[in-house]
């Protein structure tokens, strides 16, 4: 009969039992293997705790400083994290009964991969095919190789005889595993051609991943502007960030401090600045996204975000005063204009109308050219005459498809 595990038993292991024995030898010189600005078992911890798993067990030789360092900032987010060497640690860690979720080492997984894993209740191996493409997977059987992923009853952990020291011990719960004949889950070919699953084990498969993340992140907003322009400078850029740990800390918080330095040139007097300011906050907001993504997107992080478009419109609503003259509501209207972009939002609209109403930047553009040719008054309510008519057509466009598939 399977066994069914539940989620409140849950712990993890993961593995840098290979990296920490190469840097020790080494003395410290390796350098480890980055996708996204992150080391792999920081991809791995990150992805399966949004999956629901809050306790993870490392298997180490070492403990270096760097990965001392990160378990101690994982363990103040209100992760539990613990250190086995050997069979015998991790028989103190764990108890019988409890959902223990292996991934081995270099191992990537998308995180809609793992949440459909983690919907299987029962133990089971990731398992892919034997052929040439997946030689770098470790091989179970003559046709079958792992994926590097697991679920078992931690209770294989107390049948497990006493290991050596020097033995792997996600390998040999993997051999033992197979022993029990633990179900063999097959996962499709399409996900290693698509990089959901990659073992990346060198700097230039670690490479291929980081383009194809960039390529994803950089088309996942919906404003036209920010594809077509910004997305190749930001792709660039978002490699060299990646290459540096203060870089990746400036990225966080460059659009809040362009946006309080575009508040200030409204406050001044300064509107076409503050505007051309505005212009860069959204640009830095936009290279952030595309360095971070949302793989690292936890609950502390929505008060920057928040933070930048409250700054950056109290800024569209200062520089829209500064603009203004007897007679004119430019005030009312920049409102307006933020309401609507809002609006847009949470709205069901064709591609083509959202790639013009959820881009901020090209209001901003609109405006600058506007406040350029002295027109500030009439070029804010064009920009609201047209948001309304693209709302009312993208409506009325949704409806209609609405209809033809009913």
């Amino acid at each position: 009969m399977p066994v069914t595990f539940h989620q409140d038993n849950l712990v993890a292991l993961l593995s840098a039992a290979d990296a920490t024995a190469e840097q020790s030898s080494t003395h410290n010189t390796v350098e480890p293997i980055r996708v996204a600005g992150n080391c792999l078992l920081e991809i791995q911890l990150m992805a399966l705790r949004r999956a629901g798993c809050s306790f993870f067990i490392i298997e180490v030789d070492n403990v270096s400083g760097a990965l001392l360092a990160m378990v101690d900032r994982f363990r103040r987010e209100g992760l539990s994290l613990e250190f086995a060497r050997n069979i015998n640690d991790l028989r103190e860690l764990v108890r019988p009964g409890m959902r223990l979720i292996i991934q081995a080492e270099d191992h990537f997984y998308s995180d809609e991969l793992i949440a459909d894993l983690m919907a299987h209740k029962t133990a089971f191996l990731a398992a892919i095919d034997s052929r040439e493409e997946n030689a770098d997977f470790e091989r179970i059987d003559l046709n079958t190789r792992w994926a590097g992923f697991a679920a078992m009853n931690a209770e294989v952990i107390f049948k497990m005889k006493e290991l050596p020291d020097d033995w792997n011990l996600v390998s040999s719960l993997l051999r033992q595993a197979v022993q029990e004949k633990l179900e063999f889950l097959m996962v499709p070919q399409v996900h290693l051609q698509n990089r959901a699953i990659a073992k990346i084990n060198s700097k230039a498969k670690a490479h291929e991943l980081n383009n194809l993340i960039l390529n994803f992140r950089s088309k996942v907003s919906s404003g036209w502007v920010e594809r077509t322009f910004y997305a190749p400078f930001a792709k660039l850029l978002a490699l060299r960030i990646w290459s540096n740990d203060n870089f990746l800390s400036l990225s966080s918080f460059s659009g809040i401090i362009l946006s309080l330095v575009c508040l200030a040139l409204a406050f001044f007097d300064l509107p076409i600045l503050a505007l051309f300011g505005a212009l860069g906050c959204l640009f830095c907001n936009y290279l952030d996204f595309v360095v971070q993504g949302n793989d690292f997107d936890l609950k502390n992080r929505t008060w920057p975000d928040r933070i930048f478009w409250l700054i950056l419109c109290t800024s569209g609503l200062v520089v829209s005063y500064s603009l203004s003259y007897y007679s004119s509501d430019t005030i009312s209207f920049m409102a307006v204009v933020i309401g609507l972009a809002i609006l847009a939002r949470s709205l069901t609209l064709p591609h083509w109308v959202k790639a013009l109403l959820l881009s901020p930047s090209l209001i901003v553009i609109c405006l600058i050219l506007a406040a350029l040719m002295s027109v500030f008054s009439i070029g804010i309510k064009a920009v609201v005459l047209a948001q309304l008519l693209l709302l009312i057509a993208g409506r009325h466009l949704s409806e209609r498809k609405h209809v033809k598939n009913d």
